[in-house]
């Protein structure tokens, strides 16, 4: 089967042309790719081959009249992604499933990212949606994370799925040695799987950290470098309480102690 993007749209009056761009980064105006289609001016449909599932892709279609282009609004296709927050303009999902998000405590989004202080966090109600229960599986979950200077509390938490320590849920930390961590959850245990690289702390350096569970082994990432791997056997569901939190240090929200800037956070299947 092929992998494709089928568009249409709509446009009023006459135009000379119409161009098509696709990019996995975000298209700029002032300087526009070359485009992926040149297209007549009456057409109002376009399937785009090739699409790479698992990917995020930003889209736009532009019109020409007399040599002068307008380009569209650009849209965010996040490919097998039950859930891609990119925490740019917005705290809208743009996943399977188009996700609002809720914000407290002081959690804003500034230049282009999620800036969250201690005391805020960020919600997602995913209640009723199996795609979050990833008992069984494989599946990536990932953030870019800048760690500001002046955070507290022992384990300052970035990403906690499942929202509750006792139940199975997974959470991305930091240790008090300041390494990343996944820290799996279950009802009576818990493992932590660490990255090889410490996170520096400043206000402009991010590195993006993933989890990746392939055929039972779970491994963490940090700048695509592989650290600890763990066999996971403990249950995962993330529809204990239908919550996704962003920027919790611990499941009593109003203990959170994160100090972050956070960007393109996702949880995908493999």
């Amino acid at each position: 089967m092929t992998n494709r993007l089928e568009l249409n749209w709509r446009l009023d009056g006459f135009v000379d042309e119409q161009r098509y761009y696709r990019s996995e980064t975000p298209i700029d105006i002032n300087n526009l790719p070359a485009p992926k289609a040149v297209l007549a001016g009456d057409v109002r449909m376009y399937t785009d081959s090739g699409i790479i599932p698992g990917d995020v892709y930003h889209v736009r279609v532009s019109s020409v009249k007399n040599e002068v282009e307008k380009p569209g609004d650009e849209i965010i296709i996040a490919t097998n992604h039950y859930l891609y927050l990119p925490l740019t303009h917005n705290l809208k999902d743009f996943g399977k499933h188009n996700l609002t998000a809720t914000s407290f405590g002081g959690a804003v989004i500034q230049n282009g990212c999620l800036y969250v202080p201690p005391g805020g966090y960020v919600e997602l109600n995913t209640l009723g949606l199996s795609d979050f229960n990833i008992n069984t599986g494989d599946f990536e979950f990932g953030v870019e994370v800048c760690l500001i200077p002046g955070g507290s509390g022992d384990y300052p938490s970035i990403f906690a799925l499942g929202t509750n320590w006792g139940n199975g849920a997974v959470s991305m930390q930091y240790n008090p040695q300041r390494k990343f961590m996944g820290a799996f959850h279950g009802i009576s245990t818990e493992v932590d799987a660490f990255s090889p690289i410490n996170q520096i702390e400043d206000d402009l350096t991010f590195i993006k950290y993933k989890v990746r569970r392939v055929a039972g082994v779970v491994t963490t990432y940090a700048d695509n470098v592989a650290g600890a791997s763990i066999n996971d056997s403990m249950p995962i569901d993330l529809t204990k309480n239908g919550v996704i939190t962003i920027g919790a240090a611990t499941w009593a929200l109003s203990v959170t102690k994160s100090h972050s800037k956070i960007r393109n956070l996702y949880l995908k299947k493999i």
